[in-house]
């Protein structure tokens, strides 16, 4: 599709949504049925999902919590995005594990100062041997979790169908 004409009135969020331009528009997209996700906001941070959780760490935090926060948390909380991000990352997490090894050091210990000894908890302090078993079992990705979240609620049905009536889980 060429656009050759220069007057051309702007497309609309509503009209493109409707389907105005029959030149533009031609079958249906996959696009028509997926709908974005966006995120919930920092006052239902208590009913996110680890999946939430991720996207915060990894690409939303940075941004959302800059000029939010003093600058002292802020420095302290990129210091854990960035060593994340390089564990997650499959070209740098070999190659910059010693990086992401010693951010990850500096976070546990300006935590205690930022927020007190009494907050370390198993948790916190076990991000300590991330970089170690990255360089064992390569990105994060490739052990962790996150993508067995969602089958999280089918697992409960199961075990609940057998608890409430007695019968062998349902296949799915």
């Amino acid at each position: 599709m060429a656009f050759l004409g220069v007057n051309a009135s702007l497309r609309t969020n509503e009209s493109f949504r409707a389907r105005n331009d029959d030149e533009y528009h031609k079958g249906n997209s996959p696009w028509n049925v997926c709908r974005l996700m966006l995120p919930r906001s920092l006052n239902d941070i208590e009913y996110w999902k680890a999946n939430e959780f991720r996207t915060f760490l990894l690409f939303t935090g940075p941004i959302i919590l800059k000029g939010r926060i003093k600058k002292q948390f802020f420095l302290h909380c990129i210091k854990l995005h960035c060593a994340i991000k390089i564990l997650v990352t499959s070209v740098l997490c070999l190659t910059k594990n010693e990086i992401a090894y010693n951010l990850i050091l500096d976070f546990v210990n300006e935590f205690k100062i930022n927020y007190g000894a009494h907050f370390i908890t198993h948790n916190s302090h076990s991000l300590i041997h991330l970089p170690y078993y990255v360089k064992i079992h390569g990105c994060l990705d490739n052990f962790s979790a996150f993508k067995y979240e969602n089958y999280l609620g089918v697992i409960k049905k199961s075990i609940l169908h057998v608890f409430l009536y007695k019968k062998p889980p349902i296949e799915y």
